[in-house]
């Protein structure tokens, strides 16, 4: 019995075909939107090409522009420089979309509690839970 092969989509995170069927390192349609739109603005094509001289990278890195592997053999159609500056954007944005998730659990313990330390100990916990 043969098992069914996932392919990994050429584009990779960047990808934002609503019908691609292909697996992605950023499952999400937003998500991958909105990393277009980093890539586009952090990406430099002349700064950040990616060499082969050897002819050796023949398929695709699945981690694509979010590939931290400095030695990585595989295809990322960006230098490891430039894959650093894309990571360290992307890295910012989630970090954001997380903050930004946490406010309305924030203001709903404010609400929930009137004294200061208890609505300290309670944010603390909140905070751990999200790590």
């Amino acid at each position: 019995m043969t098992e069914a092969i996932e392919k990994t989509c050429n584009f990779s995170c960047s990808c934002v075909r609503d019908d691609c069927s292909f697996k992605h390192q950023i499952e999400l349609l937003e998500n991958r939107k909105k990393f277009k739109e980093i890539y586009e603005k952090m990406h430099d094509k002349e700064k950040h090409r990616e060499t082969d001289p050897d002819g050796c990278r023949l398929k695709n890195c699945f981690y694509g522009y979010l590939c931290r592997n400095k030695d990585c053999g595989f295809k990322h159609f960006c230098s490891y420089e430039g894959r650093v500056v894309i990571t360290r954007a992307w890295n910012k944005f989630q970090k954001q979309q997380e903050a930004e998730s946490l406010i309305p659990q924030l203001d709903e313990l404010a609400l929930k509690y009137s004294s200061e330390s208890e609505l300290v100990e309670k944010i603390k916990k909140l905070l751990q839970n999200k790590k």
